[in-house]
């Protein structure tokens, strides 16, 4: 994705979604990862007018919580021949909404969120089991 569609995006979809899921004004977050579209000059000033922004949070891998759900999802989708785009979409559509583990894969992340925090809080930032 190109910066100029990234912010593109976040005006004409994910703010006008904000303002509808947040009608009193309540404050939200936007946390990004490196990607180059991310970092761009452009959306870091975009961000700072419109969004409380936390830059790199999810660049930690104590904190990327959605690896796990990433590992499953490509393990699973491997298991079949896939020779197009629609046939790609379908086998992620029919492994997320149909594999046994992938909720428990994914309320295993969200709840294991706290816990991660409290461990890198007590490491100071630094490395820690997970």
């Amino acid at each position: 994705m190109r910066q100029d569609r990234y912010k593109d995006v976040l005006q004409n979809r994910l703010i006008p979604q904000l303002e509808e899921w947040f009608p009193n004004g309540e404050s939200c977050i936007l946390m990004q990862d490196g990607a180059p579209y991310h970092t761009a000059w452009s959306i870091k000033a975009f961000n700072k007018i419109s969004f409380c922004w936390i830059g790199r949070v999810i660049a930690l891998p104590d904190m990327n919580t959605i690896e796990n759900v990433w590992e499953l999802m490509k393990r699973e989708v491997a298991k079949n021949v896939i020779t197009n785009k629609t046939q790609l979409l379908e086998r992620i559509i029919h492994v997320w909404n149909h594999h046994p583990q992938m909720q428990e894969t994914v309320q295993s992340c969200i709840y294991s969120k706290p816990r991660r925090i409290e461990a890198l809080i007590a490491a100071k930032g630094g490395t820690t089991k997970y």
